[in-house]
């Protein structure tokens, strides 16, 4: 608390929920280094309820932070984190080895074969993750060459009800 008020300007800490990834530059040791290479894989959502990811649409990076998230509770390396994700990650590519297309496949650990290291690893994960997405991200980039100009748009999208919750322009 102290620290963040013998900065010039001083504040006060608000102790909630961050209204926007963005909020992460106000924390003590943020730089704009590390927030740059973190944005795009951090979220604000759920605003409630417990942290989920879904592993079937989850980036390498994000599958990666949670497997290392637990490596303190379990009798594994970061070697063994690595390769249990690029196995999940293999196995949903399905036969083509592209990501996001018809073949793809949901991830069910019982038919990747891993390892009992992997396997400890993914069972200390196992409770975080969510089979069907709460919130979906939308990024749109619009170019118009003739005038050169560029837009961007994100969005975050409530599923149930499609009701957007978080909406930016660059």
């Amino acid at each position: 608390y102290d620290y963040y008020m013998v900065l010039n300007p001083g504040y006060h800490i608000k102790n909630k929920l961050f209204d926007s990834v963005a909020k992460l530059l106000l924390v003590k040791g943020m730089t704009m280094e590390i927030y740059e290479k973190l944005k795009e894989y951090v979220t604000i959502f759920p605003r409630e309820g417990q942290f989920t990811v879904n592993f079937d649409t989850a980036s390498e990076i994000v599958l990666k932070a949670l497997s290392y998230s637990v490596l303190d509770t379990v009798v594994a390396e970061k070697a063994d984190a690595d390769s249990m994700v690029m196995k999940l990650i293999e196995y949903r590519r399905g036969e083509d080895g592209v990501e996001f297309t018809k073949d793809d496949r949901v991830i069910e650990l019982s038919d990747i074969g891993i390892n009992a290291k992997e396997r400890v690893i993914s069972l200390a994960i196992n409770p975080y993750r969510v089979k069907k997405s709460n919130f979906i991200r939308i990024q749109v980039n619009a170019v118009q060459e003739a005038r050169n100009v560029e837009a961007n748009i994100e969005s975050i999208v409530k599923r149930d009800d499609l009701s957007v919750v978080y909406w930016k322009r660059q």
